[in-house]
This record gives structure tokens, sequence and C-alpha cells, in this order.
């Protein structure tokens, strides 16, 4: 027997322990005669405190820190919050006066942070802000494109929300975990290495749960496929290498490839990362984890002969392994009491969410205890009520695990009856009643006080929940908001390509035909989508009715093209993955087309119809002299050719090549509209913001990017010699540059009255282009 084989079976049986003790209890009446006299106590106190109820129906979400500040609810709110997650995360003892201190802290800590950054917590831009704040705003940036890039391989069969949720919540928890292990006096130096690693080792673990058991109980693989990578895994556990995978057979190749690579990635940081004791340990507990998993995975709901400790057992190790696995990460002390707490605790979070995910379960046909008793319970009365089981564990948890303390009771018992709420909540009265008449059988005595107590609207919410909640919901509205975006922006190119195109007249010919060739190469239209979607959200005005303003913009931007690509200037000779206009002309004809367009965009300018002449008239000044600094942007360019810029001069050079053409794309509707000057003044300072982070990525892309995505060469700046974020401060604090920009821009935006979420995808489109 290997050392992996004799771990499992050691832990097999402390399992078998703790079952029997369980087991042994539940068929103890006293023990839910004692559970039915908390829950009635714990209801009592819950009476004294009524002030949030009727109110907190109405409390929109976003606002809710802010209410809870407000009626004094917030200080018991994250009190309850952090406590149990020390409970459950962390295996500490609230009877602790350490953990008490610590705890308290924790939640003043978090009370100032939650309520300044306000509804923006979990946004993008503020968890920059708190890893600039860290130090490890590198390894964020780094994190963020991680999740993004998981995000955007997975297949649709699997649910991707869900996927970036559990994937997020584990590095949150490797993250927690080496925060309270760090000890007071550590350097900031050393803090910021930890966390940073920390981070790092909670992506690597993270992982498992959308590239392991979101594939495993997924459709995309055949059960024969599923057998070979669960044998890959096993063999990845024993060996902390990854073998090569097979050539498979599906539609799901690169997909497969792709995670592949992850792994092997993932598995030789954890090496480079654990000193050896901690190495092994975190593969003896991963080895655990995954073979309990697997004997549930595959069992079967349609086999009625499984026993209550096949049921069980394997449910024990998992939910325990799976905490214990994150003390090894972060290489804690061996503490034998948190690891024992860690072990009792796992089944009641594991029976707490098969319980949440009935209905999903059967639906999947998983075995679970909920659905298999379920199925069989008519016809074998021998079976575990798990609903029951639940009480069993929480009442061996509160009175031997925790002798009794009272705040550790009313914590858990929070814990549950909320849970026992949300599910009321979600399923609907009738739907609520179905379940709890099945599995109230051999619960009597408790089942009025738990009916009563979930119908009742005491305050008993979780901040985890409440975060969950939150960053589903932030994924979802980001989804709708780019849908939205996307279709926009199809809509306003359509317009565009169907009314760009010049037609000749007498005396044109050739220049006409070079000027419809650069303007049908089929570009980003970046500046008119700006300027319709603003016309559009914030002053209700048709895409057809600034048509004019549109294509004069395009005609600009095109025309400035034209010259840039120029061998007087930057001698491209590709643009849009197309020849260069001179290239497929001549230097000439592509300098009178540049100054035909650029005619051509005042005399559509002046041809809009149903504005104040005066307005139209100011706005096309402004549009003047904007262009006159931006080609003053362009002559610095030139006269600094291979000259080694600083951060600053380079800054202001791209702001007026590249910011300066975003903000008139965005002024021009303000000033048609007589836009207030304070609004018009946070406009800019958007745009300064935009256009740079559009710069510097523009610069990453060509250290970074190919020319089949981008259309046109890579490495040019490099080759000559020509100073850009990149060359200038290297990739990694370039990205850093964006990410600040990015920031900046996005608090920029609160100022505004009107809709900005169009804004706001423009931002994240600007970040995450791939040309």
């Amino acid at each position: 027997m290997n050392k992996f084989e004799y771990t499992y079976k050691q832990k097999e049986s402390e399992a078998l322990t703790y079952y029997k003790k369980l087991r042994e209890n539940y068929q103890r009446e006293d023990c839910l005669i004692e559970m039915r006299d908390d829950l009635i106590e714990w209801e009592k106190q819950q009476k004294k405190r009524t002030a949030f109820t009727t109110i907190a129906k109405v409390i929109d979400d976003k606002n809710k820190l802010k209410w809870l500040k407000k009626t004094g609810e917030l200080d018991q709110y994250l009190d309850r919050s952090i406590s149990y997650i020390y409970l459950r995360d962390l295996g500490y003892s609230l009877i602790d006066p350490a953990t008490k201190a610590r705890v308290k802290n924790v939640a003043q800590e978090l009370e100032q942070s939650l309520l300044n950054m306000g509804e923006d917590t979990f946004h993008f831009a503020s968890l920059f802000r708190w890893a600039q704040k860290e130090g490890v705003e590198q390894t964020y940036i780094w994190l963020y494109e991680k999740i993004k890039m998981v995000s955007d391989h997975m297949p649709e069969q699997l649910d991707r929300d869900n996927a970036r949720r559990k994937l997020i919540k584990l590095i949150a928890g490797v993250y927690m975990h080496e925060v309270e292990n760090m000890p007071e006096d550590i350097s900031r130096v050393d803090r910021r290495e930890r966390l940073a690693r920390a981070l790092r080792l909670g992506y690597c673990y993270g992982l498992t749960y959308p590239f392991i058991d979101d594939l495993l109980d997924s459709a995309i693989l055949t059960e024969e496929e599923k057998s070979l990578f669960s044998d890959i895994i096993r063999t990845t556990i024993k060996t902390g290498v990854v073998p090569k995978f097979p050539s498979w057979n599906n539609a799901y190749q690169d997909f497969l490839q792709f995670i592949q690579c992850e792994l092997e990635e993932a598995f030789q940081y954890i090496h480079q990362t654990l000193d050896e004791e901690k190495k092994e340990d975190f593969f003896l507990q991963a080895y655990v984890f995954f073979t309990a998993q697997e004997e549930d995975r595959v069992k079967s709901l349609s086999n009625n002969y499984y026993t209550n400790k096949e049921i069980y057992l394997p449910i024990i190790l998992k939910s325990s392994s799976s905490r214990l696995i994150v003390r090894s990460l972060i290489q804690a002390k061996t503490d034998v009491e948190i690891n024992q707490r860690i072990f009792y605790y796992g089944i009641y979070n594991q029976l707490a969410d098969d319980f949440t995910d009935l209905f999903l379960d059967l639906e999947n046909k998983a075995v679970t205890p909920y659905t298999y008793y379920l199925t069989y319970y008519k016809e074998r009365d021998d079976l575990i009520n798990p609903f029951k089981l639940y009480w069993i564990v929480t009442h061996f948890l509160i009175r031997h695990v925790y002798d009794g303390d009272g705040r550790t009771k009313k914590v858990i018992l929070d814990r549950a009856m909320n849970g026992l709420k949300r599910l009321r909540n979600r399923l609907g009265e009738e739907g609520f009643r179905e379940i709890m008449g099945i599995y109230e059988k051999e619960i009597d005595q408790m089942i009025p006080i738990i009916d009563r107590v979930t119908k009742r609207e005491f305050n008993i919410d979780f901040l985890d929940k409440f975060i969950r909640d939150q960053i589903l919901t932030t994924m979802s509205e980001e989804r709708a908001a780019k849908r939205k975006f996307q279709a926009q922006a199809e809509q306003i190119k359509t317009l565009l390509t169907e009314n760009l195109t010049i037609a000749k007249e007498q005396w044109t010919g050739v220049v006409t035909d070079a000027v419809n060739y650069s303007i049908a190469n089929n570009g980003k239209k970046l500046r008119p989508l700006m300027t319709a979607m603003l016309a559009k959200e914030a002053y209700q005005l048709t895409y057809e009715e600034v048509l004019p303003l549109l294509k004069s913009l395009e005609y600009m931007h095109t025309a400035s093209l034209i010259f840039d690509d120029l061998p007087s200037q930057d001698n491209a000779a590709f643009r849009r993955a197309s020849p260069t206009l001179h290239n497929v002309y001549d230097h000439a004809t592509a300098e009178l087309a540049g100054v035909y367009l650029s005619q051509k965009a005042i005399e559509s300018q002046a041809s809009l119809k149903g504005f104040d002449p005066l307005a139209i008239l100011s706005m096309m000044q402004y549009s003047t002299r904007m262009t006159a600094q931006i080609c003053e942007g362009q002559a610095l360019d030139l006269a600094s050719n291979k000259e080694r810029l600083t951060e600053e001069a380079l800054t202001k050079m791209c702001y007026l090549k590249t910011g300066l053409g975003f903000e008139v794309a965005l002024l021009l509707p303000m000033i048609l509209m007589s836009e207030t000057e304070t609004n018009q003044a946070y406009m800019k300072q958007f745009a300064y913001h935009l256009g740079l982070a559009f710069q510097i990525k523009d610069d990453i892309l060509d250290e970074e990017g190919a020319f089949e995505e981008i259309g046109k060469p890579v490495q040019l700046d490099q080759d000559n010699e020509r100073s850009t974020f990149v060359t200038i401060l290297g990739v990694e604090n370039a990205k850093k540059a964006m990410w600040e920009h990015y920031a900046s821009g996005y608090e920029v935006l609160k100022e505004f009255s009107f809709n900005t979420m169009f804004l706001q995808q423009l931002l994240d489109y600007v970040i995450h282009r791939v040309k």
C-alpha cells in the first residue's frame, strides 16, 4: 500500500468514527429535543430585534450596507458574518479571546472598506484599487487575465458564471487563510510577497472546480473519457506532473488542450512554491479529496443498494479535505484542534448546500443524501433522513465541538435558519412545503418552529451570501450590458457602412476611388460608436439624426490614418489587415485622399439638421481646434523618432494623438446639445483616461499580439526604436498604467447623472480587445 492509499484509509477510518458518533446521536430523541429548545430560545432573542423587518423587503441590495449602517444593524451583520467565516473556513473557536478580538477588528476594517466603496465594492476597478493598496496590483492583473481566459475558453455546456464564482471563492479563501496566518509584526515587503503568492496559489487550487469537478459532472466527456480523465488527474496528484492528454475524439479538443496547459502551469507553480513537507501534505489531502469525490461521482441514482455508510463517508472526507487543502497551500503550522474542527464542520456545510441544490441535483441525476433519500425513502426504512442528520450535526457542533458556547450557537443557528429562509423564498410556499413534507419524517418536534421562523422577516443575512449574490448579479448585468453594447455597435457600423461611401462627382476619379478604398476597410469605427451611443443614451437622439456627425468622425479618423501610414511618417505597410493606401495607389494620391476626407468631414458636420445653428457652429469650431492639437501630437511623435522619451513626455504625446480623438468623439454631441461646462469637464477627464488606456493597450498588443488578430505587423515599435509605454515601462508596468487609467476613468463616470453603462463597456472593451 503506497502513502496515498494509506492516507486515504487512515482518513476513512477517522470519518467512520465520526459517522458512528453521528449515527448514535441520530437514534437519540434528546438531541432533537435540545435542538428544538435551542431554536425556541433563538427565536425569542430574534423577536427583540425587529426594527429592520418591514423595511428590509424594499431595500435595494446595492444600498443594503448603507441602510444597515443607518439602522444600527451593520455591526451585528458583520460580526455574525465574520464569526461564521472564522468557524467554517478557518476552523477557529469563538470561545478563544484572541479570535473574538480578531473578529471585531476585521469587522471594523471591513465596515470602512465596504462603506467607502459602496455599490462598486466588487467592480474590477474597485478591486484594482484594493490591490494597489496592498501592493499586489501586478498579481491582480495576472489573476484577472487568467480568470477571464478561463471563462472565455469554457464552452456553453459549462456554467461560466458559476465556475467564475467558485474560482473567485477559492482564491478568496486561500487569501483569507494567508492573512490570518501572518504574524502581526510582518514587514510590508513580506506581506506583499505572501499575499501575491496566496492569490496565485488560490488560482492554482481553484482550477480544480471548473477544470476537474465541473468537467467530470458535465456531458462534455463520454463515460469512457471521464474514466480516462480521472486516471490522468489521479496520476497528476501522485506524481505532481500532468501527463500529456490524449487526442480527444470530440468537439472539445481545443478546450481540453487548454485545460492541460493551465493545469501544467498550476502544478508547476505549486511545486516551485511549497516546501517539501507542505507539498506532500497538499498532494495527500488532494488525493483524499479527489478519491472521495470520485466515489460520489460514480454512484448512480438508479442503484437502490447503497448503504448509509457508502453515502456519508465520502461526504465527510471530501467536505473536510477541501478546506484542509488550503492550510497546506499557505504552509500553515500544524494545529490539531483547528484541523479537527474543520474536519467536523465539513459535513454541516455539505448537507446545507445539497439541500439547497436538491432540484438541480435531481435534474442532473446526481447522488446526494437528499436525492437518494427522496428516491428510495418509501421502499427503504433503513435510510438516514439527511435533513434530520443535518440537525444532528448542528447539535454535535454546538454541544460537543464548541462546548455549548452561546455566541457560537447563535451564529450557527443564524446560518441554519437563514439558509432555510432563503430556500423558502426561492422555492415559494408550495415548493418549500413539498420538500418539508418529505424530509420532516422523525423530526416532528422541530417542524413547527422551523415553519414559524422561516416565515418571519428576521434580519439574519450573511455577508458571504450577499457577496455571492452581488457577484452573480454583477456578472449577469455585465453580460446583458455587453450584449446590448455589441448589438448597438453592429447597428451603428451597419448604418455607417451603408452611408460612408462617397459617390463620384464631376472632375473626381482616382482620388474618390482611393478614399473609398480606405473607408471600406473594416475598422473598429470606435469614435463614431462613442458619439452615437452618447447621443442616444444621454440625449435620446436617434442614430439617423446624428449620422452626419458620425460620418465626419470616421472621415477625420481615416484621413489621420492615411497621413500616419505615409513613408514620411510611420511608413506602415498594412492597416486593418490590408495594404496601406500609398502602397495600393501612390504617395501623392494618398496625400490628396487625406486632404479630401478632412474637408468632407467639415461638409458632413455642416449638413446636420434640426439643431441650434449656433451649437453646430460651436461644435465645428471645437472640432477644428482639436484637430490642430492632434496634429501637434503627431508632430511630437515624429520629432521623437528613436529618442528615449520620459513617461511624462510620452503621456502628453499620446494624449494629443489618441486621447483628444476620443475627447472629440464624446464632446461633439455634448456641445451640440448645449451640455453644461461641468459635465463637459468630467467627460474630458473620462476621455483622457480612456484614450491613454487605449494607447497603452495598443503598445501591449504591438508587443504581445499577432498579425492575424490585430491586422498589422507586430513589434514594429521595438524594431523602429520608438518610445512606447512598453519600451519605457516594460510590459508589466505598462499593464499597471493601463489599469490605473481604467480605474480612474471608471471613477469619473460616477459624476454623471445619465446612464453610463455604455461608457463602462467602452472601458472594458479597451482593455479586453485583441486588435
